[in-house]
């Protein structure tokens, strides 16, 4: 779910495939209707964390096998980096999402 959530807001709101999600979690691996179903899952699970604090459409489904977040309805210091709201040093731009080969900034 982590990872999954950490994509979306590196996304930005963009559209994001079920099979792009898959890509970025099992890289290597044989895509199978397992980890399709667990994709799903995975996003139910968010939905349900948030739902808590009346953020149950913090994701948006296309209804196409596609996602994006609802940037809207967060407060996030890369959106606000990236809107020049914040400045940050080039150290820790540099720790960006690190622990994730897929996130560059």
């Amino acid at each position: 779910c982590k990872e999954v959530l950490a994509y979306l807001i590196d996304k930005r709101g963009a559209l994001v495939s079920e099979e792009e999600l898959r890509c970025i979690l099992w890289s290597e691996e044989e895509d199978t209707e397992k980890k399709r179903r667990y994709i799903r899952n995975i996003i139910s699970d968010i939905r349900t964390a948030f739902r808590a604090y009346g953020l149950e459409d913090i994701i948006i489904n296309d209804n196409k096998g596609c996602y994006s977040l609802n940037k809207e309805k967060i407060s996030c210091d890369l959106y606000d980096y990236l809107d020049g709201r914040k400045k940050y040093s080039q150290e820790k731009l540099n720790k960006y999402m690190r622990q994730y080969p897929w996130a560059v900034l």
